[in-house]
């Protein structure tokens, strides 16, 4: 038997996530961000597709189809619902999302298990907001707690 928790994360209205895609065999994560109507689950059904993103990376990167893969895990972060994480201007949510992976690329060598990030990302100007930055720290505690150090 597959248990698949769903919770909320098929719901983005009005919402928005960073999420992580993860697969501990593999020791692979990919970091995104979405605003998708469909939430996370929307987001994470187009990654996985014949041309997604976390598709092409985990190929390129690790050298594995992702139908190898038997241990995918979707990790979503609910943000704010102020509309500059909500709307349909991307930049804090980005913004996060940056700064969650390169915190995560820096830990990772100090990890008992360490791991490849197989997403990209950009900086922008809001990347130096506080709050942002509270957000990505808060969000890398909460993986680094669930990965298992």
């Amino acid at each position: 038997m597959i248990v698949t928790e769903v919770s909320s994360i098929f719901n983005g209205r009005d919402r928005a996530y960073i999420y992580i895609i993860l697969s501990k065999a593999y020791r692979a994560i990919y970091v995104g961000e979405t605003n998708d109507r469909r939430g996370t689950i929307g987001r994470f059904r187009a990654h996985i597709g014949s041309s997604g993103t976390f598709r092409k990376r985990f190929e390129e990167r690790i050298g594995e189809d992702i139908e190898q893969i038997d241990d995918l895990i979707l990790l979503s972060y609910l943000l704010p619902t102020d509309q500059l994480f909500t709307g349909v201007a991307s930049t804090h949510r980005q913004s996060v999302e940056y700064l969650v992976q390169v915190k995560l690329i820096e830990m990772r060598a100090g990890l008992i298990k360490p791991f490849k990030v197989v997403s990209e990302v950009r900086t922008f100007s809001t990347t130096s907001e506080k709050r942002v930055e509270k957000l990505a720290e808060a969000i890398v505690l909460d993986f680094i707690s669930y990965y298992k150090i």
